[in-house]
């Protein structure tokens, strides 16, 4: 009996080592695939994260892009406000320009409430030399039109596309000696051409006003 029982005992221990090397081998020949796998799996993580942080980072510059845009939409707005433009006259052509600063307090008081828009009392402009400055002849009787006394359109020296164009003007008061012989003049030309023959008085009263032109012929603002 003793000895059936030794050998039963040494019969459980070789079936136990046995169970535990086959499981071991078993778990050997499993577990390269296993490892193989969770890599992979962590390669896939790793992949998806990457992607994750680049669609956030997307996401934040196009955020960003949208409050520009916010932004400058808004500052288009804002910058919205126009000056309303005048019609005058240059070498024969209608033009279009805005005043927007006058060195004489009561010359900008008269051009704000012909525009209906500000126009600046800006004292230092009549500072400017002589040689800055371009002309602007502005009629006080004669022709009625849309001019600051409600006569004929202002007539101009220069346009942009002339080399000595300045948007700062010297004004020049013309005053028909017999205003039932007015005409419409549409040039410098023939505002000096009638001053010559003595039809007119042209003055200088010392006043700069500030008159960019926004349109003229073959351009425009």
């Amino acid at each position: 009996m003793a000895s059936n029982a030794i050998v039963a005992s040494i019969g459980i221990a070789i079936g136990i080592a046995i169970g535990v090397g086959a499981g071991l081998a078993i778990l050997a020949s499993v577990a390269p695939g296993l490892e193989k796998q969770v890599q992979e799996q962590n390669s896939r993580i790793t992949a998806l994260e990457s992607e994750l942080q680049l669609a956030n980072e997307k996401n934040a510059a196009l955020e960003n892009g949208l409050d520009r845009g916010r932004s400058m939409q808004s500052m288009n707005s804002a910058a919205s406000v126009t000056v309303p433009p005048v019609m005058g006259f240059y070498s024969g052509q209608e033009i279009l320009f805005i005043h927007t600063e006058a060195s004489d307090q009561s010359v900008a008081s008269m051009l704000t409430m012909m525009m209906g828009s500000p126009v600046i009392f800006v004292p230092s402009l009549k500072d400017v030399p002589l040689s800055s400055l371009g002309e602007v002849y502005v009629f006080t009787n004669g022709v009625a039109g849309n001019g600051p006394f409600g006569f004929q359109p202002d007539v101009f020296s220069s346009v942009p596309t002339d080399r000595d164009y300045t948007p700062l003007r010297t004004v020049k008061l013309v005053s028909w000696n017999d205003p039932s012989a007015a005409r419409e003049l549409h040039s410098v030309e023939e505002v000096k051409d009638a001053e010559a023959k003595g039809e007119m008085t042209v003055s200088n009263p010392g006043v700069v006003v500030n008159m960019p032109i926004v349109k003229w012929q073959g351009g425009r603002r």
